[in-house]
């Protein structure tokens, strides 16, 4: 979200004929405009966008716009079910591996282009191919079109959260993508509410209402996802009314946003994890136990404390009660600086040793800090490096770090972190490796039976647990702010929503 600043001004002046009488005396028909209709909404977001190509990204800040621009063959629903959305219904097959959707007729992407059967295969070919998605996209064989309207998916096997990947995968114009070549990404073209119109480099990015959208106008024309990197700066754009929705402010402030009377939280239950990622082929972190030492050596209690105000859970493990797969029986570090100082000892390391540790502004920084204060107790030296979201990004995924720390979120299936934990996955940005927990992985996405599933999953997490690859620190609440006279919709447990689903109040 990148630029100039542009202040929208659309106002809709409505004449409204009054007439009043006093003493019997008729006065002349007066006019006068009524309120202004808002045709704006600004929300903020913590970082700059890196790409709108699904294809070359997965970033949160990436998937808030994408939600926008692009749809998907079916979403969730509220209750944790799937609904259609690019199609018009499905049905599958007695054994489970292949499913044939039939596409909603009519839809138009927003270069004009008739959405059909072509496009889905031409985005999931090239999802295969995709470094983010290839690892969710492994279960499929093939799609093929059956006619204009009606698409085949077949798999290798049966795979249970078969619809769950469907709802990441963002269908693509394969003229547009073709057309617009490496730089699709700075000219995205969906079948969304909303059309790009620009990208002002680490300032913002703007959308326009597509008024072709297949259901219908969205209420609000024009949108912008304003950069606000500092989230105290945004919590001040909130109350001063610069901005309209933000997705963070600082934890210390949310009870004094809740007690001002023009503004609105919206609470729901979120998947997000927060977490230490250590690189698992650089030293120390190459030793095991080095990386058992620093997950007993952070006091996650005293940090969701300190950042989030009490507002998180301890994670005992990669998964939280949302994710299918999550077991009470999993138990996670508990706060032990003795128990990490013996473990520094046995792996060489008993004055212990200093390292590099990246992060990025906001809550993430102040984890970084109390992190680094918590360390220093075991003899760990840490120094910590600023990055900007990309740039962070860029490191992780090179390998160019030593410790970090960061967010994600992923679908509510335990089989959606062979992404982070298999040797070959997209986000692998760890560079762990572990045969046992590939092998899991792959038998735990081929099983229907789902008491079979949850007990291979629990078996892999435990192992994962016990090779600390990383350092599950807490899963926050999910809570965004806006102003009160602005209707929000649905808020999935991704923490992603549609602008379309939101109005101003009139």
């Amino acid at each position: 979200m990148k630029g100039k600043m542009l202040a929208y001004l659309l106002v809709l002046a409505l004449l409204v004929t009054m007439v009043s009488g006093c003493g019997g005396t008729g006065t002349t028909a007066k006019t006068q405009p009524d309120k202004p209709v808002k045709d704006l909404i600004v929300l903020a977001i913590n970082a700059d966008m890196g790409s709108l190509d699904p294809l070359h990204t997965s970033t949160i800040v990436d998937n808030m716009i994408f939600k926008n621009i692009y749809d998907s063959l079916v979403n969730n629903d509220k209750s944790g079910g799937f609904v259609p959305s690019l199609a018009e219904n499905w049905t599958v097959a007695d054994d489970g591996v292949s499913y044939t959707f039939k596409l909603k007729k009519g839809v138009k992407f927003q270069n004009g282009e008739e959405f059909k059967a072509s496009d889905v295969v031409f985005t999931v070919n090239a999802a295969m191919k995709s470094p983010y998605l290839a690892s969710i996209m492994d279960p499929i064989k093939d799609a093929a079109a059956l006619d204009d309207y009606t698409v085949k998916f077949n798999l290798k096997y049966a795979y249970s959260p078969f619809l769950l990947v469907l709802t990441r995968i963002y269908m693509l114009n394969e003229k547009a993508v073709t057309g617009a070549g490496n730089n699709y990404g700075q000219n995205p073209v969906g079948t969304g509410a909303y059309k790009f119109v620009k990208h002002d480099s680490g300032q913002r990015v703007v959308l326009e209402r597509y008024d072709g959208y297949f259901n219908g106008p969205a209420p609000i024309k024009n949108v912008e996802f304003k950069v606000i990197t500092d989230s105290n700066t945004t919590q001040i754009a909130l109350e001063s009314g610069e901005i309209d929705f933000a997705f963070g402010v600082p934890a210390i402030s949310i009870q004094g946003i809740k007690a001002n009377k023009a503004l609105a939280t919206h609470e729901f239950d979120a998947i997000h994890l927060t977490f230490v990622i250590l690189n698992n082929t650089v030293k120390p972190f190459d030793n095991k136990l080095v990386r058992q030492a620093i997950n007993y050596a952070i006091d996650k209690d005293a940090l969701i404390q300190i950042v989030l105000e009490g507002m998180g859970k301890n994670a005992q493990s990669i998964l939280n009660k949302l994710t299918f797969g999550y077991s009470e029986n999993i138990k996670g570090y508990e706060y032990n600086p003795e128990k990490a100082k013996e473990l520094l000892a046995q792996a060489g390391y008993p004055n212990g040793f200093k390292i590099s540790f990246k992060t990025m502004d906001g809550p993430l920084k102040k984890g970084a800090e109390v992190i680094q204060e918590n360390l220093s107790k075991i003899g760990v030296t840490t120094s910590i490096e600023m990055c900007e979201q990309n740039a962070f990004n860029k490191d992780m995924m090179s390998g160019n770090y030593e410790m970090g720390n960061m967010g994600i979120t992923l679908i509510q299936d335990a089989d959606s972190w062979d992404l982070v934990l298999k040797t070959k996955g997209g986000y692998n940005w760890e560079r762990y490796s572990n045969p046992k927990v590939d092998e899991l992985f792959s038998q735990g996405k081929k099983l229907t039976d789902k008491n079979e599933r949850l007990a291979k999953y629990e078996k892999l997490v435990q192992i994962v647990n016990d090779d600390a690859p990383l350092v599950p620190l807490f899963h926050k609440m999910g809570i965004y702010f806006s102003r009160k006279d602005l209707k929000v919709g649905y808020i999935d447990a991704s923490g992603y929503l549609k602008v379309a689903e939101m109005s101003w109040e009139k």
